[in-house]
């Protein structure tokens, strides 16, 4: 996580590996959950799988983080949806996913790039809906958000 200058202010190590009958991630893992404190909320970062597990989520639960930033390599993020709506329930909890999908050269466009959502506290002006968004194009390089 870059500070306002650029100066990195926290790594942070996975906690869960990506793994399934075929394949599993070789990747260091950690078991620490910082909770970086902010004027725009209290920052932490789960990477990927992090947010959805069932080790990490009561330590989620149970600490003052609010705002969750999540970089994924995934082909969906339904997971990673329903777990921000758990986290928006308990902890009041912005989450933002950038999401990306590893191609393997084809030349089709990042499905993943899709992916990208945020989820925020709060219902849309019409008391209907969450406040939920989402890249509209799948060559769209930014998630902007503007909440009034």
């Amino acid at each position: 996580m870059l500070g306002p200058d650029g100066a990195i202010l926290h790594t942070h190590v996975k906690i869960s590996r990506y793994g399934d009958e075929t394949f599993v991630e070789r990747t260091r893992t950690g078991r620490v959950i910082t909770v970086l404190e902010s004027p725009i909320g209290n920052l932490t970062v789960l990477i990927c799988r992090d947010l959805f597990n069932d080790t990490v989520e009561p330590v989620v639960t149970a600490s003052h983080a609010n705002v969750l930033l999540v970089p994924s390599l995934s082909p969906k993020t339904s997971a990673h949806e329903t777990a921000a709506e758990e986290f928006r329930a308990s902890n009041a909890a912005a989450t933002f996913v950038c999401n990306r999908w590893i191609r393997k050269g084809d030349g089709k466009p990042d499905g993943g790039r899709t992916e990208t959502f945020s989820l925020l506290p709060g219902k849309s002006k019409d008391g209907t809906t969450t406040l939920r968004f989402s890249l509209a194009r799948a060559e769209d390089d930014y998630l902007l958000v503007t909440v009034e």
